[in-house]
């Protein structure tokens, strides 16, 4: 499966970078405009100041030259506080533009997050459907394997082998709880399962190795129970302690046949 974004999650991408860089040029141009509204005030409050200092100068100046030129200074000075205070407010419009763009701003990210969350998971949901059809392509060859592994098994009887088989689990991408293969099962994607303990009867190479191994199987459950020669020819023979004939086991060789030698030792 090759990865391909759909358009619904480049246009959701393109949202979420356009508005997280609105974030921050909007933040600097609050603390730039913040910055320029303080001097501003500053700047007022010390025109101002001046002024009021010079207008107690000329209101205690009786020169009238000297006088003259601090009216002309108040002027200035009054000229300076309109001009300033005019930037202020400026500024301040400013700053108010600024926080309520930011703010729209906000409810953008919120809508762009929402937006690209909802298309992930969309695509997440796809794709995993997709994975999942392609993994069980992929395990045809897999389970080949196990039903191979069953049919040995099976012929020989419990072996490691099943456990391998009974442990192996693959999660199904789009459905956790339904594994692909677990506990000795396929999942088939209709609703339906396959046992893999039994799945394997219809696969003839499977068979195959079954009937090959039963055989040899078979020839191997002879030897329960086969006794030695020893033990299967043994035959039932007198022998005579210190007078007295006594019938006796596994002696291949009659008493009266016996040497003289071992009629004594038998004891």
């Amino acid at each position: 499966m090759k990865i391909e974004l759909p358009q619904s999650v480049t246009n959701a991408q393109a949202e979420t970078l356009r508005v997280f860089d609105r974030i921050e040029k909007l933040d600097l141009a609050i603390k730039e405009n913040a910055a320029k509204l303080a001097q501003a005030k500053a700047d007022l409050e010390a025109i101002t100041s001046e002024r009021c200092s010079l207008e107690a100068e000329r209101a205690i100046e009786f020169d009238d030259k000297l006088a003259a030129a601090l009216e002309r200074k108040i002027v200035a000075a009054t000229k300076r506080i309109a001009d300033q205070a005019e930037q202020l407010e400026g500024l301040e419009r400013l700053n108010g533009a600024l926080w309520a763009k930011a703010r729209e701003n906000d409810g953008a990210v919120i809508a762009a997050k929402t937006q690209l969350k909802a298309v992930l998971e969309d695509f997440a949901r796809q794709a995993a459907k997709q994975l999942a059809s392609e993994m069980r392509e992929a395990l045809i060859p897999f389970v080949q394997v196990v039903n191979q592994a069953m049919a040995v098994d099976s012929a020989l009887g419990t072996t490691p082998i099943w456990r391998a088989v009974y442990e192996t689990r693959i999660e199904d991408p789009s459905n956790p709880a339904l594994p692909l293969i677990g506990r000795e099962r396929i999942n088939n994607a209709d609703g339906t399962f396959a046992e893999l303990t039994q799945a394997w009867r219809t696969d003839a190479q499977a068979m195959e190795a079954f009937e090959a191994l039963k055989e040899p199987n078979e020839l191997l459950s002879k030897f329960a129970g086969l006794q030695s020669v020893d033990q299967r020819l043994a035959v039932k023979v007198p022998y005579v302690k210190r007078g007295y004939e006594v019938r006796g086991f596994d002696r291949s060789t009659p008493v009266e046949d016996a040497p003289q030698s071992l009629v004594g030792r038998l004891s």
